[in-house]
């Protein structure tokens, strides 16, 4: 709630223990090749990150969706557009981090907020259809999506 109160007065909110994002000439996030590759990789698509100067961390992915739950019962609705980019931006960063919690995440997205809202849901959805083969096909995630066949179908044919 201390976010939500943050917003109202100052127009943001910063969550606890993020890490700063480096202001690096060129983006790699965005593929595994990029991370794991030659450092001179990410110049081949000479794009800037837009977390770069952001403090992130995996943990913030929940609490993001928690205050977009928030937001959409107090009907704040550039809250709830401030929540749904910090979720942007965590998976946009830490996609591929194991200590993410996706799957909570996912849960509380697609339970905790009513069926016409598609926002945080195609939040979502689009961050599993850009990183195919990894989170989406194996472990949790992959048991998440079956247990959801209407968000599975949204992934994969979507």
């Amino acid at each position: 709630m201390k976010q939500v109160l943050d917003y109202m007065y100052t127009g943001m909110y910063a969550l606890p223990c993020g890490i700063l994002i480096p202001a690096t000439d060129y983006c790699k996030h965005s593929s595994l090749a990029l991370l794991e590759g030659p450092v001179s990789s990410p110049k081949i698509f000479k794009r800037k990150c837009p977390c770069a100067g952001k403090c992130l961390a995996p943990a913030h992915l929940l609490m993001h969706v928690h205050i977009y739950t928030v937001a959409d019962y107090l009907d704040m609705f550039v809250l709830k557009s401030y929540a749904q980019q910090g979720v942007q931006d965590v998976l946009h960063v830490y996609w591929q981090d194991e200590s993410l919690e996706l799957v909570d995440a996912l849960e509380e997205a697609f339970t905790a907020t009513p069926d016409d809202d598609r926002g945080m849901r195609d939040t979502f959805v689009d961050a599993l259809k850009e990183h195919p083969g990894l989170a989406v096909d194996v472990g949790v995630v992959r048991a998440w999506l079956d247990a959801n066949p209407d968000v599975d179908e949204s992934v994969n044919w979507g």
